[in-house]
């Protein structure tokens, strides 16, 4: 009796073979285990021992034709996983490492089987394998490891992980979207949710940003009293991180828009009265909350008026407050440059008109103003009845005369000169009595 294989294997062949010496050989001349066949071969899937018989005639001594074998390589048990290791155990977001600690390849009998094969795992159901005995999984689930032997048999192991969490809190912001508020107070809810709705790792200690991730605190809450974009972050205790940008419109947070109107807005010397206005918009150009019922001051904030009008006797700067509802106020100055109190400077010459006229001669004004100057048609010489540009004044009697100038503000000087130089009458008189004497 031989066997197919003497390696390990998951079945083989036994082979019976005998030699004749002028017996009766049954029909079924072979004995298996009691099962009798004229087959030579029998095949095995177990181990144990097996005994061969060979059927002859009664003059035949069957008895010593009666041998067996132990069949001992048969392996068709796979082995078995018997410890592995998940870590870490607590809550991570880096993920969990799978390590085989322990497997066992034993027959039923508790002998060794053929051993594990050289590429004994499989971490994806079978589609490859390897020698490693570790592997990261980075997401939750069930998953299922595969070990195997020389031979192929294989057996797996089913395991949960579902401490891995790599979900920033799920977040959710809330505040008064009125329009036109003064401040408003921003809300946070947030929890720390898996993907199938279980609890995560809960938020962090100080779970809570409002720069983006920059600083933290433990306040789920944040007064904003102007508009713009915040950058909130939200973290769990694993800090996963989620970011969310709020971008706030409807706070009036603006001062009002102020100009002006000066009345007379050209050189004067009389009072200035200066007309203030103002518009409550937002910065997108919409409506704001609105003025203040009483919303001028002119003594920097200690006294509020409805009154938009200022008086000024002298050139010199006002400062006036305008403010909203809210109380935005808006610092606004001007100053007043067009009052102009001061008379000209003037003085006047005579000059002669030429050394053979002596008869006429020529007066000149000579004037400045150190503000707001001499006016275009500023010269009057009729006592200030007709004014216009002449600075000159050609004069043929002796006698006192007085020019009138006057700056763009309206003050008026005068200057007087006496004139007694003037010698025409004295020629007209010696004519004359040349005339009689002839």
């Amino acid at each position: 009796l031989t066997k197919s294989e003497e390696e390990w294997t998951t079945s083989l062949t036994l082979t019976a073979s005998y030699e004749n010496f002028s017996m009766i050989v049954n029909e079924n001349p072979f004995l298996y285990n009691g099962n009798q066949t004229e087959q030579s071969t029998y095949s095995v899937s177990e181990n144990g021992i097996y005994r061969l018989q060979l059927c002859a005639d009664e003059n035949a001594n069957t008895q010593s034709a009666a041998i067996s074998m132990d069949i001992r390589n048969i392996d068709k048990w796979a082995p078995v996983i018997k410890g592995y290791s998940l870590l870490p155990e607590d809550w991570t977001n880096k993920g969990v490492n799978f390590e085989v600690l322990e497997v066992v390849d034993i027959q039923p009998d508790g002998t060794d089987g053929c051993g594990l094969h050289e590429f004994s795992y499989s971490y994806d159901n079978g589609d490859s394998w390897t020698s490693e005995n570790t592997f990261l999984y980075k997401d939750n689930g069930t998953y299922t490891v595969m070990v195997r032997d020389k031979l192929g048999n294989t057996s797996e192991i089913t395991f949960e992980i579902s401490n891995i969490d790599c979900l920033g809190p799920l977040t959710e912001v809330d505040y008064d979207h009125t329009k036109n508020i003064a401040k408003t107070t921003l809300s946070i809810t947030a929890k720390d949710i898996m993907e199938d709705g279980r609890d995560g790792s809960g938020l962090h200690e100080f779970p809570y940003s409002y720069d983006g991730g920059k600083t933290w605190t433990v306040n789920c809450t944040l007064e904003v009293q102007k508009n713009g974009t915040i950058a909130i972050a939200v973290r769990d205790r694993l800090e996963n991180v989620t970011f969310l940008d709020v971008t706030i419109t409807n706070i009036d947070a603006t001062p009002p828009k102020v100009w002006h109107m000066l009345y007379p807005g050209y050189w004067t010397n009389k009072i200035v009265k200066a007309f203030f206005f103002a518009e409550d918009l937002q910065e997108n150009g919409e409506e704001g909350i609105g003025l203040s019922t009483e919303c001028f001051s002119f003594d920097s904030g200690e006294s509020w008026t409805a009154d938009n009008e200022m008086d000024m006797n002298e050139n010199g700067e006002i400062h006036v407050i305008v403010k909203d509802k809210h109380g935005n106020k808006n610092y606004y100055s001007i100053e007043i440059t067009n009052i102009d109190k001061i008379c000209p400077t003037v003085s006047l010459n005579l000059l002669q008109d030429s050394e053979e006229k002596s008869d006429v001669l020529v007066l000149q004004a000579l004037a400045s103003d150190s503000q707001s100057g001499i006016a275009d048609n500023g010269y009057s010489w009729d006592g200030g009845i007709n004014f216009g540009n002449s600075k000159t004044l050609r004069v043929s009697e002796n006698g006192t005369y007085t020019v009138y100038v006057k700056d763009l503000a309206g003050n008026i000087t005068t200057a007087s000169l006496e004139v007694t130089g003037i010698r025409k009458k004295i020629f007209s008189e010696i004519t004359d009595t040349l005339n009689k004497i002839t």
